[in-house]
């Protein structure tokens, strides 16, 4: 395979006519404001009280109106293909969950300004590290590179779950764990297959398949749900092939280089995937900031690029405080790590994501993406579920050497850097993220 050439930047793609199934947006669309919840033109100012939020509701108007519109409800799928969560949103009916998210982004969680300005005041103080991944995809063709971000972030959930081991291996030599794992396995895997990487074998590849493709000589099989990861991939496939694509990147240049404006803007669009279909988009958000991070794609409308919320992130806000529950009920499910409901997921992961967004113009970065590999980072590395770093990090911690510069002194003994503001950090009881059945985060 060809090498990717080191620091060279892609222009930006003439446009075509875009394939007839890439949906048109028009100018005024919800598409313009990041089309979905959370989304990037969706910025609310968060309020430590409830009665404050209820008077100025335009988080839960944003997020109610924009799920019973969401294209979700339109397209349709095989059952087998719909995770439990998607189920259920469907079997409660898309009206009722539109008046359930009203009522409990009013009353039962709470974004605290206060908590909010605290953290942005900590993270003004040190140099925020460019977002990027660890690998640069060097033997990667560079017209291959969003093929397999394209899959391998399809798959990319629940790394890390509740009650089983952490996905976890060995390659090249470094002992690796969750999304690094999984993307550099990926990437040793199609260096000596290519095939890996085009639609074609994506229609073809089973649950033994993905479980083999991640099994790791030293730790065997930790990849949850081989069966479920390979259905995301075959529908990657039957969809590309269905409207005539070999390439993620036609999609690209179909879009104008616009994510969520114009004709047939690229959020909308990867909505189409089963994998991409999210209401608060994660793995959508996820795969547009690496294709801009990799330096592959530039994007026209780059203020709609919103942060990619995942369940680290989740349990990190809790904990510091910047997202309150409020409800006796919820919080009770939270502390016992019981199952939520569909809409409660939607909810908790919202109010997350409205937090990212205020704090990304509240630091001064303007950049959800970069905010969001830093805390990342953080609440992945140091907050961890069951042993958090709040006053010592072990020598085992896996903040990369970037984030660790960049935040800790060397006089200093390395802890959690938002222990002194963290409203769990010492205490014996603390939240951790909320558990929900999905395949989308």
């Amino acid at each position: 395979m060809r090498r990717r050439p080191g620091g060279q930047r892609r222009a930006r793609a003439r446009p075509r006519a875009p394939p007839t199934w890439w949906p048109a947006a028009s100018s005024n669309s919800d598409h313009e404001q990041a089309g979905e919840l959370g989304g990037a033109g969706d910025l609310v100012t968060p309020s430590t009280s409830r009665a404050a939020t209820r008077s100025t509701p335009r988080v839960a108007r944003s997020v109610a109106s924009k799920i019973s519109d969401s294209p979700s409800k339109s397209v349709q799928r095989p059952s087998g293909l719909l995770s439990s969560g998607e189920r259920d949103l469907r079997a409660a009916g898309w009206s009722e969950v539109r008046a359930s998210l009203l009522a409990m982004l009013a009353e039962a969680i709470e974004v605290s300004s206060a908590a909010c300005d605290r953290l942005a005041t900590q993270i003004r103080e040190h140099a925020v590290p460019i977002d990027r991944e660890e690998s640069r995809l060097p033997d990667l063709d560079r017209n291959d590179i969003g093929n397999f971000y394209l899959a391998l972030v399809a798959i990319c959930h629940q790394t890390s779950p509740q009650n089983r081991p952490a996905l976890e291996g060995v390659v090249g030599g470094r002992h690796l764990r969750g999304w690094d794992y999984l993307s550099a396995r990926f990437e040793q895997a199609v260096s000596s297959d290519p095939q890996l990487l085009f639609p074609e074998r994506w229609r073809t590849v089973s649950a033994y398949d993905v479980a083999e493709l991640f099994r790791d000589t030293q730790f065997g099989e930790r990849l949850t749900d081989p069966g479920g990861r390979a259905k995301l991939i075959q529908n990657l496939g039957d969809v590309m092939k269905q409207h005539g694509c070999h390439r993620i990147d036609e999609l690209y240049r179909a879009s104008d280089c616009r994510l969520a404006s114009g004709h047939s803007p690229l959020i909308p669009a990867l909505s189409k995937f089963r994998a991409y279909d999210d209401p608060v988009r994660k793995k959508t958000y996820f795969f547009l900031a690496l294709m801009q991070n990799s330096s592959v794609w530039e994007y026209a409308d780059p203020q709609n690029l919103g942060p990619p919320v995942d369940y680290h992130e989740v349990r990190g806000h809790l904990r510091i405080g910047t997202v309150i529950i409020r409800d006796p009920s919820l919080r009770s499910k939270l502390l016992a790590r019981e199952s939520v409901s569909a809409d409660e997921d939607v909810a908790i992961r919202s109010a997350v994501s409205q937090v990212l967004l205020y704090l990304s113009q509240a630091t001064g970065l303007k950049n959800a993406s970069r905010l969001h590999y830093l805390l990342w980072n953080i609440f992945r590395s140091c907050c961890t579920r069951d042993e958090p770093h709040c006053f010592a990090c072990p020598s085992t911690c896996s903040l990369p050497p970037r984030y660790v510069a960049a935040l800790h002194s060397k006089s200093v003994a390395r802890a959690c850097p938002y222990a002194a503001i963290c409203t769990s950090s010492g205490r014996s009881t603390k939240l951790t993220e909320h558990v929900f059945e999905t395949d989308y985060y």
